[in-house]
């Protein structure tokens, strides 16, 4: 085989991408080397959409690569994802979908995202949706995490957790530990009481566990939306989070027909 047919067929191997294995006959001497680099230099430099080309590819594979990963962790932890617990509920309990969302009180797309959780639940009465408290932000505003473990806190006193969290999530100038405090007083807590549940090692540990489930998920900012087995990050608006709920629905819709 000539020096030009092995340059030629190595260098489509390596712009392609073709992954194509070397054989002994295609050792190269350093001369040889440094000409096939130049080649590809120089192809890259007059071409430059194929390194844009392979960015883009290599940016799909590690979307996919972590999607997979993300679908893996919601069968495995399936419960602690969808059934964290009844306080954390709202919409219709018994609905047929559940929307799930990873937020932070201090998240300002989290708040703008509100409006949109708000026309869902009140338009589909088969929406249950769950809250999972997880303090992104914690390391750049401290009232990130004072807010969680209030928000966890007030999951102890029955039936104040959704009033508390919409009205926490709707403060328009931002929140303060005393906000925090006085909205706790709005909705009817036992504010003593939410203070000493606040310092309970058990909100810790339920702060813990949404934290190192974000982190299997490969959730690292809010909001992050679960609908059926996607992950969707962002305020991504009502339109998207909607298809993604009616998409579930005809899934399960077809899977019945079928084993009907």
């Amino acid at each position: 085989m000539t020096f030009s047919i092995k340059i030629l067929t190595v260098t489509l191997g390596v712009i392609l991408g073709l992954g194509l294995s070397v054989p002994k006959s295609f050792a190269f001497n350093d001369d040889e080397q440094s000409e096939i680099e130049a080649i590809v230099h120089n192809y890259l430099i007059e071409n430059p959409q194929i390194l844009e080309e392979m960015i883009a590819a290599m940016k799909f594979q590690e979307a996919f690569s972590a999607q997979k990963k993300a679908k893996d962790i919601i069968v495995e932890k399936y419960d602690a994802i969808f059934y964290p617990g009844a306080a954390f509920v709202t919409g219709n309990p018994k609905g047929d979908v559940t929307l799930v969302e990873f937020f932070d009180y201090t998240c300002v797309f989290c708040r703008k995202s509100l409006p949109d959780l708000e026309k869902l639940i009140n338009t589909d009465p088969n929406l249950r949706v769950v809250f999972i408290d997880f303090p992104a932000l914690r390391g750049r505003n401290p009232t990130s995490m004072v807010a969680t473990r209030a928000s966890v806190a007030a999951a102890q006193q029955e039936g104040k957790y959704a009033a508390y969290h919409f009205k926490m999530m709707g403060t328009k100038s931002g929140l303060t530990e005393k906000a925090i405090v006085r909205i706790a007083g709005e909705v009817g807590l036992d504010v003593e009481q939410l203070t000493k549940d606040m310092n309970a090692p058990e909100t810790y540990a339920r702060i813990d566990a949404n934290m190192e489930l974000a982190r299997d998920l490969g959730i690292d900012g809010t909001p992050t939306f679960i609908v059926g087995d996607q992950v969707i990050a962002g305020a991504v608006g009502y339109d998207l989070l909607k298809a993604e709920i009616d998409e579930v629905r005809r899934k399960a819709a077809a899977a019945k027909t079928k084993a009907d």
